[in-house]
């Protein structure tokens, strides 16, 4: 057996068998709960109403929130979970936070520490008192990222047939449900990424990439 179908084989097993109690709500990153609202929930996390310390809990781990300026110079305020591990699979997650521009730039212009990445991306310490502040806003999205491989077999299987698939590279697929939020990167020579956004505001996802590339397939 080869490494990878080693790897797949294994994180199908965890996913099967969490220890010996039965499968429950908000555990895998394949059950997405679609609220009456329009919202939806993962991970125990409703996108655009769950706090960044109420998502944490969820997540049953620590984080740490840091300002990223862009090469544009626009802003994002993020937090991150190095490690998580619910129902035996284990990931990286980040959580985007909801805050007007307004907000932060002052986070800039009071951050305790400034930190050029290499890549035109500044990393900006927030003070004390703008972490406390920023973990008390909700998250208005979520990246997954897997510490397994996925298949494609396995994506079928567990979240369905996509509305549209984008093909951006040879390596990369992008698995597109609009209907539950989700965008789900397939990278065959690297690590997947799957974001969560709430539906209505999934062209937040797809309008990038449609403006990069054609469609490969579209249902």
């Amino acid at each position: 057996m080869s490494k990878k179908c080693l790897v797949i084989f294994c994180f199908i097993m965890l996913a099967a068998c969490d220890g010996k109690t039965p499968p429950k709500e908000d555990i895998y990153p394949w059950q997405i709960t679609l609220l009456a609202d329009g919202k939806t929930r993962v991970f125990g996390i409703v996108i655009n109403e769950t706090s960044v310390s109420e998502a944490a809990r969820s997540l049953g781990s620590g984080f740490k929130i840091a300002l990223f300026e862009n090469e544009d110079h626009s802003l994002s305020l993020e937090a991150f979970i190095q490690d998580v591990t619910l129902g035996g699979l284990s990931a990286k997650v980040v959580l985007a936070i909801a805050s007007d521009e307004s907000e932060k730039t002052q986070f800039k212009e009071r951050a305790k520490k400034r930190e050029p990445l290499g890549n035109g991306v500044i990393r900006y310490v927030l003070s004390l008192e703008d972490h406390q502040l920023a973990a008390s806003k909700v998250v208005n999205a979520i990246s997954y990222l897997p510490y397994v491989s996925l298949s494609e077999e396995m994506i079928l299987s567990r979240f369905g047939e996509p509305a549209k698939r984008i093909k951006v590279s040879e390596h990369k697929v992008h698995f597109l449900y609009p209907e539950t939020g989700l965008d789900l990167l397939l990278d065959k020579e690297g690590k997947e990424l799957l974001q969560y956004v709430e539906p209505k505001e999934f062209n937040r996802l797809l309008l990038p990439l449609e403006r990069a590339v054609t469609p490969d397939t579209q249902s």
